[in-house]
């Protein structure tokens, strides 16, 4: 039971980082959240049309939940430890975050996928979400650690 609750918990923590891709594309679509410095490669597929460029305010308003719900399924379904969770949000994000920047790159320009990878990992638009991905999961892991010690402090009665 404890396995599959750990897989369980990854799975979301996956999908959680996707929806994030997802809610940065609706709100680019909307002009959402227009605020802030842009960053390159933010939307790596919207090259072509000039608008993978995205401002920090939308994709921090995509971003931190993404990470925060990664960090709670970790933490609350797979019993990962707040301290540890965003190690492993931060490094799941990065992973997921260079293969689709450089993916959608090489999508772009219809050109070789081994030819993206090293232009990818010089995109700001991949690190700064990777960056506010693991702020989420910070926040969302400090909850998460003094919820429980509060509970613990409170069950032993001090």
């Amino acid at each position: 039971m404890r396995v599959l609750g750990a897989s369980l918990a990854w799975v979301l923590a996956v999908a959680a980082v996707l929806a994030g891709l997802g809610w940065l594309y609706l709100l680019a679509k909307l002009h959402a959240f227009d605020v802030g410095p842009h960053q390159a490669g933010a939307l790596p597929l919207e090259q072509l049309a000039s608008k993978d460029q995205q401002p920090l305010g939308r994709m921090a308003l995509a971003w931190l939940p993404a990470g925060a719900a990664a960090t709670l399924a970790l933490t609350l379904v797979g019993r990962v430890s707040p301290v540890s969770a965003p190690v492993g949000v931060g490094l799941l994000a990065a992973a997921i975050m260079y293969v689709t920047t450089a993916v959608s790159d090489a999508l772009a320009r219809n050109e070789p996928l081994a030819d993206h990878f090293g232009p990818a990992a010089r995109e700001s638009g991949l690190w700064s979400a990777v960056a506010l991905i693991l702020l989420g999961s910070l926040v969302a892991a400090t909850a998460v650690w003094t919820a429980r010690r509060d509970r613990g402090t409170v069950a032993s009665g001090a």
